[in-house]
């Protein structure tokens, strides 16, 4: 995980319904979507950014079917436009979404950066702290590399929190 300038105490404590908006980048089916606007209602919007048309189309379904407030939006990790619908209060999520783009995160990155957000929470296959001693570990890595995988990108955030333009609250 890391954020630009929350903690994750006031990150999970905080009241949720005064944020502007949360979105899911790379957020496929929009199940995360979907938990969050039942988790916190209506007082925030929800975007799910995703390359595929189909996203766009099954978020488009949940809006009108179910009365979600969810908003799909194209969104290439490969070539990022600026975010869209960012205020400093949006909260950004991905879900395994960024291991396809291996060692290309940079300009993703940058844009997270350049965004006014200040909350960026990551789940990802980041294998750069496993034990390649570890038989488990090893095949983990293994697998990571064949499918180039998400890499260098944990280094670079620890980086950029030497720098202190970030801070990283836990990495597990």
């Amino acid at each position: 995980f890391f954020f630009k300038q929350k903690t994750a105490y006031e990150i999970s404590t905080r009241d949720w319904s005064s944020d502007v908006c949360s979105s899911d980048l790379g957020c496929g089916t929009g199940i995360n979507l979907i938990r969050w606007s039942t988790l916190f209602g209506d007082s925030v919007s929800y975007f799910g950014y995703d390359w595929t048309s189909s996203s766009q189309d099954i978020l488009s379904l949940l809006r009108e079917k179910k009365g979600l407030k969810i908003n799909g939006i194209n969104y290439n990790f490969f070539d990022p436009k600026p975010l869209s619908h960012v205020q400093k209060t949006s909260l950004f999520i991905t879900v395994t979404a960024l291991e396809q783009i291996g060692a290309n995160y940079l300009p993703f990155l940058t844009k997270l950066l350049e965004s006014p957000a200040t909350r960026f929470v990551h789940f990802e296959p980041f294998f750069e702290d496993f034990n390649y001693l570890d038989p488990c570990d090893r095949a983990s890595i293994e697998y990571c590399k064949s499918r180039n995988y998400l890499h260098g990108f944990l280094e670079h955030l620890r980086q950029l929190e030497k720098e202190k333009i970030i801070k990283i609250i836990i990495v597990k």
